[in-house]
């Protein structure tokens, strides 16, 4: 379950970390409200820090903690299927800036398949914590991976990175790309689904 962040305390902290910098919310009303402005926005941005998703099946659920996975039985599938356009945003683990970007993802499934609706909620879950791009690319393949146990999956995500573009090499032009694959067992089909993977990544203008 996410943990229960102490609200109060951060601001309060925050705030004496702002005065340390010169910042006195006191004496700028333009920075009354912005201790607890950060704060608050912290709080979302890792509010699945070192959490699994809790799976329901009821009807009324919450969607930042909880997901409903919805599956279905896999008769003869043996096809690549593909999703893409998914944006995320989710905060650097080094420097708690905002890293954003799009996710795809493919998978060959074995005996059953995952409503579409359900893959962008996944990432979104994941992405809800402080990350490396390379971690989260990770573990939403890993969370597939052992809740579909598919022959095949690949995740891919391009990000653009606020402590690439905002700071040190102040290169905001600069993209990451991470890809994590998976493969029950390898084979010469499999290369060649990454290829018609990376096909279907290409012509969606990456």
């Amino acid at each position: 379950m996410p943990h229960i962040p102490d609200v109060a305390n951060a601001t309060i902290h925050f705030k004496r970390c702002m005065v340390s910098l010169g910042l006195d919310p006191d004496k700028d009303s333009a920075l009354l409200e912005t201790p607890e402005r950060v704060v608050s926005f912290l709080a979302e941005a890792t509010a699945n820090y070192r959490s699994r998703p809790v799976v329901t099946k009821s009807p009324h659920y919450d969607r930042a903690a909880e997901l409903k996975l919805t599956t279905f039985p896999a008769e003869n599938l043996n096809q690549l299927i593909f999703q893409g356009g998914m944006s995320f945003t989710s905060i650097c683990v080094h420097h708690f800036l905002p890293f954003y970007g799009t996710a795809y993802i493919g998978y060959i499934p074995s005996d059953k398949i995952l409503g579409l609706s359900k893959f962008p909620r996944i990432i979104d879950f994941f992405a809800r914590a402080p990350n490396t791009q390379e971690y989260l690319t990770q573990a939403v393949r890993d969370y597939i991976v052992e809740l579909l146990r598919p022959h095949f999956a690949i995740v891919l995500l391009k990000g653009h990175h606020s402590c690439v573009s905002c700071r040190g090499p102040l290169k905001p032009t600069a993209q990451t790309i991470t890809t994590s694959q998976y493969s029950l067992l390898h084979t010469d089909r499999h290369d060649t689904t990454k290829q018609e993977f990376l096909t279907y990544v290409q012509g969606m203008g990456m």
